[in-house]
């Protein structure tokens, strides 16, 4: 009997299911290549063996990731936002799994923005000069106390930590008081060390830039690596045979060689890519609020401009905006 879950603990089990899938994947290909170069080197010895070798291991690792994409086939289904999912071309279980039970859960994102931002699409200010994130005032100290609190999340739970907590004793008082101590020296240590990355300069040159790992070295990524690389995947599926998607890639690759002629083409096209991939977050983010009974706002643009925001600005419908406006057929 298959256990039903719902909420976030369906959300977690396709999360786990999209991880293990992922690792199965990157494991046969990584097997593949080791199996690759050492039948390249010493074919004429075991080449009947590793070819052997190869079909078996092969067939093992192929129906373990067919028995694992089948099982997130059907978690991906029981999730609400899945309704809408099915009926975009150009995205399946295997894209939608990861991307929904990763970025899950929606309630957390209250805007767009911060939806794009979780997986670096959102944009940074930079110094030209130093190379750095530009951050000032109340935006600094939270990225700051952001950076410290996941260091001490990561430091806390390491071995070295763990030892130095055994040296204290089994006094709860005096365990106690040695992990408040040293957080508060951790932290204040991590706060100063993430501080010297950040823009100081006296006269900085700015630019918005979307994120880049160049910018954040010696920090953590305040976005998801892994949602950031599904999303590239996204958009070569919509690229390759997205329908409603596909056309606002061919609007946007057009309106940036009129724009900008003097780009290389794999620039336009990477552009056109990033503004295909944030139209479709933010139809996600509105269809899966609403999947959930949550409220959708709209966009910061539209809530400052209100009536002259329709002058300058088109507001795109997501593909299919009454799936969950339709009541169900009374039988």
């Amino acid at each position: 009997m298959e256990r039903e879950l719902k909420g976030s603990a369906q959300e977690q089990y396709v999360r786990m299911l999209s991880k293990s899938l992922d690792s199965v994947q990157r494991m046969r290909i990584q097997m593949g290549n080791r199996i690759k170069a050492f039948k390249k080197n010493h074919g004429e010895d075991y080449g009947e063996l590793v070819d052997a070798l190869t079909t078996r291991m092969w067939d093992q690792a192929d129906l373990m990731e067919r028995n694992i994409a089948a099982d997130l086939a059907k978690a991906v289904a029981a999730l609400p936002v899945t309704k809408w999912l099915e009926q975009v071309k150009g995205i399946g279980a295997r894209l939608s799994g990861p991307l929904a039970g990763v970025a899950a859960p929606i309630g957390k994102y209250r805007t767009v923005s911060a939806f794009w931002s979780s997986m670096g699409y959102g944009v940074v200010t930079v110094c030209v000069e130093c190379v750095n994130l530009h951050l000032v005032g109340k935006e600094r100290r939270r990225f700051l106390d952001r950076q410290t609190q996941r260091r001490w999340d990561i430091y806390k739970t390491s071995d070295n930590f763990e030892a130095r907590v055994e040296r204290v004793g089994d006094d709860p008082d005096r365990v106690v008081a040695f992990i408040r101590e040293a957080m508060v020296e951790h932290r204040a240590e991590e706060y100063e060390k993430s501080e010297k990355q950040l823009c100081s300069c006296e006269a900085p040159v700015l630019k918005k830039s979307a994120p880049n790992l160049k910018y954040y070295g010696g920090l953590i990524l305040p976005y998801d690596p892994y949602l950031k690389s599904m999303c590239w995947r996204i958009a070569g599926q919509f690229v390759r045979q997205g329908e409603f998607y596909r056309e606002w890639y061919d609007r946007y690759k057009e309106r940036y060689q009129l724009s900008c002629p003097d780009l290389p083409i794999g620039h336009i096209d990477n552009r056109a890519r990033r503004a295909m991939v944030k139209l479709f977050l933010s139809h996600l983010w509105e269809m899966w609020r609403k999947a959930e009974g949550l409220p959708a706002g709209r966009t910061y643009l539209q809530e400052q401009l209100g009536e002259k925001y329709s002058e300058n600005h088109t507001f795109i419908e997501p593909p299919y905006a009454d799936t969950f406006d339709k009541k169900p057929k009374q039988p």
